[in-house]
């Protein structure tokens, strides 16, 4: 179980994602399906989870607006059906919990035991590593899948707190990945095509470079990524082809939806721990100190 006050001070930003997809739906249910008492402790769990997710209400609207695909409304309902039963697996107690923090840990926790696991193929491997290099050019039978928005707080903490560069300098076998998704829309377009076009002539010393400073610019507009490019040492005139390119918007439109179908994935930073030998993978969903990914890296290790 991870109790609320863990999760403040380990800013569990990811981890509270399919907690706001469920409880956002299910306060259209209203009091019929939960009773009074039950909808009061799951509006107060709601507003928690989309403050920590998306940062206000209107965030969140946007943001579902951006990306309501078959998809993701069957996510939804699926996360409807599998709260419900959660919150009415409680019985009597949770009926009368009061709207509380006690009661945003009791749907915290139910949400941390719901992290994704499961197997990879090969080609599946490729598939969700793409074009994007390594960090540090290196290689290793453990592979941290990391998706993070430049725009987003918690994966600007994760990138700041230095833990995925310190796992791939402090374990000879875990090599990183990060991709840069535009969780919030057409703000985080442009940073994430930079990404994108970065890894395609820059290598992995000019990518991670450029996400290096596309955290600390939090540029939202391409000539701000085209300045980036530039002061990373890139070919102005490569790179701006590159950023305007159909190919490009199309390619990076397509990585959240992939990881979103394969790893159930709603929010940012999400990390994917992936033994890339025999394809057995756990998600991290959010912005975990070190230790905690050196446990699940433990586990998928074998």
């Amino acid at each position: 179980m991870v109790s609320m006050e863990k999760c403040k001070n380990e800013n569990c930003h990811g981890m509270m994602a399919g907690t706001a997809v469920a409880l956002s739906a299910i306060t259209l249910i209203g009091g019929a399906a939960l009773g009074t008492c039950m909808y009061q402790k799951v509006n107060s769990i709601y507003k928690a989870a989309i403050e920590m997710q998306y940062g206000s209400q209107a965030n969140f609207e946007a943001y579902f607006e951006a990306r309501m695909t078959p998809e993701v409304r069957q996510q939804i309902d699926k996360g409807i059906s599998e709260t419900i039963t959660q919150l009415k697996s409680q019985g009597g107690a949770a009926d009368t919990a009061n709207t509380t923090n006690e009661g945003n840990t009791a749907a915290q926790d139910s949400s941390a035991q719901g992290s994704q696991s499961g197997q990879l193929t090969q080609e599946e491997i490729a598939g969700f590593i793409g074009s994007t290099p390594n960090f540090a050019d290196k290689q290793g039978n453990i592979l941290v899948l990391s998706y993070v928005d430049f725009l987003c707080s918690y994966c600007k903490k994760l990138h700041e707190a230095e833990t995925l560069e310190q796992l791939s300098q402090e374990n000879e076998d875990v090599s990183v990945v990060l991709k840069a998704i535009p969780l919030f829309g057409e703000q985080s377009e442009a940073g994430a095509h930079g990404a994108y076009c970065a890894a395609q002539f820059g290598g992995a010393e000019k990518y991670y470079a450029y996400v290096e400073k596309a955290f600390s610019k939090q540029a939202t507009s391409e000539s701000d990524v085209i300045a980036l490019a530039k002061e990373i040492g890139l070919d102005e005139a490569q790179f701006s082809g590159c950023l305007s390119s159909a190919d490009t918007k199309s390619a990076v439109s397509e990585i959240f939806p992939a990881a979103s179908r394969k790893f159930e994935i709603t929010g940012t930073p999400a990390s994917v721990i992936i033994n890339t030998k025999t394809g057995k993978y756990e998600v991290i969903p959010g912005a975990y100190p070190k230790s905690y990914f050196e446990e699940v890296i433990k586990k998928v290790r074998g």
